[in-house]
This record gives structure tokens, C-alpha cells and sequence, in this order.
């Protein structure tokens, strides 16, 4: 992956999110966004390929930013959410993302990512 960009309201999210990516992906190229509206104005300038997107956001939340961003043809969506309700999890999956991973992250969790995106 060249480019990753990372959508969440919270700073110290984006920032562990960015350092996992870094670590994990060390040749990408990282923009980030701090709502949805944001994150999508961002993803129609950049075009990246793969965005990663918390669920509770101000302005719009992770779900309407993932319809939106499979509306532009967005190929590669990972959810990373402190949401641990199976029902939100099964809705974001039924929107086609790649990949739900519950916070914090941690490099078990990344090196599964990068297999699961790999292989998609």
C-alpha cells in the first residue's frame, strides 16, 4: 500500500493508529482526518488506498463515511472502533469493509491486518 489515510476525532487515536500503520507499513504515505466529513473531503482529493475509520464521530459518523466511501469506489476500508457491539460490527461488515479491529490496537492485531489486506 503507498497511501493510508486515517479518520478519528480523537488525537491520541490517530496518533497510535498512525504509529501501527508506520511500523506495519513503512513505505505509505499517511494523511489523516479528524471527523467524516473531513475524512471523505480528504479521501476524494487524495484517493488513497486504504482508509481506516473509527465508528463515534462528530459531523458524520464511521458508518455514513464507509457508504459514502464505497459510493467513490473506495477499495480498501478498516474499521478500528472501541465499539464492541456485535450489531455494529455486522452492519460495518455489511457494508464491505476488510477488516473491523477493536482498540487499542496491537502489532497481533496489525500482522493479521496485513495478511487479511494481502490478500484482498
Amino acid at each position: 500500500m503507498s497511501s493510508i489515510l486515517i479518520v478519528d476525532d480523537s488525537t491520541f487515536s490517530r496518533k497510535m493508529i498512525g504509529r501501527y500503520v508506520q511500523k506495519f507499513f513503512p513505505d505509505a504515505s499517511i494523511e489523516y482526518a479528524s471527523d467524516g466529513e473531513l475524512g471523505l473531503h480528504k479521501y476524494t482529493q487524495l484517493k488513497p488506498d486504504c482508509v481506516f475509520v473509527d465508528l463515534l464521530m462528530p459531523k458524520m459518523g464511521g458508518l455514513d463515511l464507509i457508504r459514502q466511501l464505497k459510493a467513490e469506489g473506495c477499495g480498501k476500508i478498516v474499521v478500528v472502533s472501541a465499539d464492541v457491539q456485535q450489531s455494529v460490527r455486522q452492519e460495518a461488515e455489511s457494508l464491505g469493509i476488510n477488516a473491523f479491529l477493536n482498540k487499542p490496537l496491537n502489532d497481533e492485531k496489525m500482522r493479521q491486518l496485513t495478511d487479511t489486506l494481502e490478500a484482498t
